[in-house]
């Protein structure tokens, strides 16, 4: 839309248009070609949407910097992982607890807690350093509400690595 909309028509490529260009050509062939055409359908719409994501964070990555985006994604991590908490009080603890995200949680909550960690330790202010502590534990304690195993797991080894490469 942005590239309709504004004056500028310059692509920026990258070393990963044309692998995922010519995936998307093989699944669109594929579904043409196929026994059940409408089997392909998602599949294909899944991989198109995939690619559309990947180009949006890569241009809003090169206006708005990388840091922004991945403060704005560890913020977003954290309110979800603040709603599964209040979610999971509200069930007494007897449910596990996923959130809006639903299964998605588990994938962003393990790799939001390593980065919010590593802004934690190379952070400038003490009131940084609360922040990125706080989001820290209320994504630990949602993903312990969610009972997910391999998120801990992948969690338990993430972080003593990355404390010790710093």
């Amino acid at each position: 839309v942005q590239f309709l909309l504004k004056g500028e028509t310059e692509i920026r490529r990258t070393p990963a248009d044309l692998p995922m260009l010519l995936l998307i050509l093989a699944t669109w062939l594929s579904a043409i070609f196929a026994y059940r055409p409408a089997e392909s359908l998602i599949p294909s719409i899944r991989i198109l949407l995939i690619f559309l994501a990947f180009r949006a964070v890569f241009t809003m990555s090169i206006r708005l910097g990388v840091r922004r985006i991945v403060l704005f994604y560890i913020y977003l991590v954290g309110a979800l992982s603040f709603i599964n908490i209040a979610i999971f009080l509200w069930y007494g603890g007897a449910e596990r607890v996923f959130g809006p995200a639903w299964l998605a949680f588990e994938n962003y909550s393990m790799t939001a807690l390593p980065m919010a960690l590593a802004f934690f330790i190379w952070s400038r202010h003490r009131g940084e350093r609360i922040r990125f502590a706080i989001i820290i534990v209320a994504i630990a304690l949602a993903v312990v509400a969610s009972g997910s195993r391999g998120t801990l797991l992948a969690i338990l080894l993430a972080v003593p690595i990355l404390i010790w490469i710093a």
